[in-house]
C-alpha cells in the first residue's frame, strides 16, 4: 500500500486462481456425476430422517445452507436434532454431525434427545422414577457420531475456526446451528438487519468452503401473527436480512395446534424455496411434549 493507502497491483491476492476454463472442472464433476448415477435410486445428500421430505429435497446436500425457519415454540430444535440423529444413526465410523447449540446446555439438549428417541419427557421419567426408560434412551443416543458444541455465545470468527478446526479432524456429513440469531457477526453494529446479512451469507459461504451441508435454524418474524392464516412464507424471512436469498432450501415449520387446541399435532413442513429440485409440503404426526416425529 501506497502513502495515499491505494493497493498496489502486486499486493493483491491472486483472484485469478479460482477463474479456469470449464474443462478443468470436468474430472471433480465426472467424480461427482459417477457418484449420482451410482446411487440412483438414494438421496443425493445425507437425509433429514423425514423420507417424504428426502423425496422432495434430495436429502442435505454438500455445499449447500438450509434454512429452517418457524415462530417460536413450534419444534425447530426438535426437528433439527431428529434431523441430526437420524442422519447419525447412518454415517460410517469417522464420519459425524456437528451440532452447535447456542440456546441450550448439553443437559437440556441431551434430555430433548432421549424424550425424542423413548417419546417420554424426562420430567416424566423423573417423576416416575422410570430409569429403565431412562438408560434406554441414552443407549439409543450416547454412541452416536454427533459432535455437540454449547458454547453458546459466539461470532462468525469463532465459528469458522470451529468448523475449520472439526472439518481437518472429522468427516463432517453435516452441521447444525441453532440458532442463526443467537450469533454474532464479525463486526460490532447497531444495524441488526445487517448483521444478520452478514451472518447468512457467511454460512453459505463456509457451506461451500468446506463443501459440508448446514442447517441453521431462524426465528420468523412475530408479525405473521397478526395474519389471519399464519403460516409462515418467504416473505417472513425476507425482513430478516438476506437470509432468504442466501439459502439453497429453506424449510418453514407450522402446526396448527400451536394456534387452536381442539385441532391435530400435525407437523406441516413446508419446502418453501429449492434452490436444486422441487418445492412442496410435506405433513407428519408429531408429539408436542416430545418433539418426537411419529413416523
Amino acid at each position: 500500500m501506497d502513502q495515499e493507502g491505494v493497493v498496489r497491483v502486486d499486493q493483491m491476492p491472486h483472484v485469478d486462481e479460482d477463474i479456469k476454463p470449464i474443462i478443468d472442472y470436468f474430472e471433480a464433476y465426472k467424480s461427482y456425476i459417477d457418484k449420482l448415477l451410482a446411487n440412483n435410486n438414494e438421496i443425493e445428500g445425507i437425509t433429514t430422517g423425514i423420507p417424504r421430505l428426502d423425496t422432495i429435497t434430495g436429502g442435505l446436500k454438500e455445499g449447500e445452507l438450509t434454512v429452517l425457519a418457524a415462530r417460536t415454540s413450534i419444534g425447530k430444535t426438535s426437528i433439527a436434532l431428529h434431523m441430526a440423529m437420524q442422519a447419525a444413526k447412518l454415517l460410517k465410523k469417522q464420519e459425524y454431525v456437528c451440532f452447535f447449540s447456542l440456546e441450550m446446555s448439553a443437559n437440556q439438549l441431551i434430555n430433548r434427545m432421549i424424550s425424542i428417541e423413548v417419546n417420554e419427557t424426562i420430567n416424566n421419567i423423573i417423576k416416575k422414577q422410570n430409569t429403565e426408560l431412562l438408560h434406554q434412551g441414552i443407549n439409543q443416543i450416547v454412541f452416536l457420531n454427533i459432535l455437540v458444541d454449547n458454547s453458546g455465545n459466539m461470532d462468525l470468527n469463532i465459528l469458522k475456526k470451529k468448523i475449520s478446526s472439526i472439518c481437518r479432524k472429522y468427516k463432517m456429513k453435516c452441521i447444525y446451528i441453532d440458532y442463526l440469531q443467537l450469533l454474532r457477526g464479525s463486526k460490532v453494529t447497531e444495524n441488526r438487519t445487517l448483521e444478520v446479512t452478514e451472518i447468512s451469507r457467511t454460512l453459505k459461504n463456509i457451506a461451500k468452503d468446506f463443501n459440508v451441508p448446514i442447517v441453521a435454524l431462524s426465528q420468523i418474524s412475530r408479525k405473521v401473527e397478526d395474519r389471519q392464516n399464519k403460516r409462515p412464507q418467504l416473505a417472513d424471512l425476507r425482513e430478516s436480512g438476506s437470509i432468504e436469498q442466501d439459502a439453497d432450501l429453506v424449510l418453514l415449520l407450522y402446526r396448527e395446534n400451536y394456534y387452536k387446541a381442539d385441532s391435530n399435532n400435525d407437523l406441516e413442513i413446508n419446502v418453501a424455496k429449492n434452490r436444486s429440485g422441487s418445492t412442496g409440503k410435506v405433513t407428519v404426526p408429531y408429539q408436542v411434549n416430545t418433539g418426537r416425529i411419529l413416523i
